[in-house]
């Protein structure tokens, strides 16, 4: 199979993004310092995070829509499995709890702005050998 028929995992992830976002969309979490401007560094930035987090569990919290505006929270608890989320007190191996609060701001039905409030938790830190603690 060639490098352009191959599988790709993240395609769909990526293909959701480009269809609903704006190419000029902001991304940002203010508690982090982090802000990030273009739909290709803004797919980039959410892969990287992603990928980071192994065996993800969603609970949704509540979610409100209107056409300019969607606000959506949820608890996101996963094993960290990369070298660290910037701007997180986060480290390889542990145990973590990410509540959220999502605000999309939309025009004509796209996203143009996407801001995460957030807390970081760390239910169980990881031993030296990357694996939880009992």
């Amino acid at each position: 199979m060639s490098d352009a028929t191959a599988y790709d995992p993240h395609r769909r992830f990526i293909e959701h993004y480009r269809s609903r976002y704006l190419p000029s969309v902001r991304w940002s979490a203010p508690r982090r310092g982090i802000e990030i401007v273009g739909l290709e560094a803004v797919i980039r930035h959410l892969l990287q995070e992603a990928a980071c987090m192994a065996a993800p569990e969603f609970t949704p919290v509540r979610c409100a829509s209107s056409p300019e505006r969607v606000i959506d929270e949820q608890v996101v608890r996963f094993v960290h499995a990369g070298d660290g989320i910037a701007g997180t007190p986060i480290a390889h191996g542990d145990l973590v709890e990410l509540e959220r609060v999502r605000i999309f701001e939309l025009q004509a039905g796209r996203v143009k702005s996407e801001t995460h409030i957030e807390t970081w938790s760390v239910l169980e830190r990881a031993n030296h050998t990357g694996r939880i603690q009992a």
